[in-house]
């Protein structure tokens, strides 16, 4: 397996993240971090957390059976994570939020300022 990420290990907080759908449907994900560790192989892989309303993450996934995540680590540090394997509890009430934990399958594409700010900007966010 090639690395997921190609920055050091490490906890990084991202400047704004989001879930988003093939169909551009999206939600915001708040205090998301992003931990960069090296596997048993050797290889830089990525998991993190954010916070978010599990009720917005059931209508996504309603019409979607997967998500990817758009997040921006500051300054050209901006990448796009395709269908990473998400946890997160069962809390369906719309004004609760809780922790989903997230872990990539394979490697993160990095964007250019550019695509990012377009992905996101096409994004139709659920509430």
């Amino acid at each position: 397996m090639a690395h997921q990420i190609l920055i050091e290990e490490g906890v990084y907080p991202a400047e704004e993240a989001f879930l988003l759908t093939s169909g551009q449907s999206g939600m915001v994900l708040e205090n998301t971090g992003i931990e960069v560790y090296l596997d048993r192989a050797g290889q830089r892989c990525v998991r993190g957390h954010a916070q978010a309303v599990n009720l917005s993450l059931v209508q996504l996934l309603e019409d979607h059976d997967e998500v990817d995540m758009l997040f921006d680590l500051g300054g050209q540090f901006k990448y796009l994570m395709k269908a990473p394997v998400l946890k997160a509890g069962k809390v369906f009430s719309p004004d609760v939020k809780s922790i989903i934990h997230f872990v990539s399958r394979s490697p993160l594409k990095k964007l250019p300022e550019d695509d990012y700010r377009r992905i996101r900007d096409q994004l139709a966010l659920v509430r």
